[in-house]
């Protein structure tokens, strides 16, 4: 097991009332699998802010693991414990308000 820093930006402080947290994940744990503890942790309101009905992250959400941003196609695949080095997640979630003309 390997320890996942969380570090929320944005509106999803509403959801989290946290600036960070902390999951553990087995050796070999995907993006995908942190999406699932955070969602286990923080409910439906979690779930209805950052996921899109794929089980995909929304439009207005971004995703970095060790600084770099992620998509979609990467949530299945990419492996966020390896090797037992210490890994950084950032959770970044814009308001869904948009502006633009009528």
């Amino acid at each position: 097991m390997s320890t996942v820093s969380v570090k929320y930006h944005g509106v999803i402080r509403d959801v989290t009332k946290e600036p960070a947290a902390a999951f553990e994940l087995p050796e070999g744990g995907t993006v995908r699998d942190l999406l699932d503890l955070m969602h286990q942790r923080y409910g439906p309101d979690f779930a209805e802010r950052v996921l899109d009905e794929r089980m995909g992250v929304r439009s207005y959400v971004m995703l970095f693991l060790n600084g770099k941003q992620l998509d979609n196609i990467a949530l299945d695949t990419t492996k966020v414990c390896v090797g037992g080095a210490p890994t950084e997640a950032i959770l970044y979630v814009m308001s869904g308000a948009s502006g633009g003309a009528a």
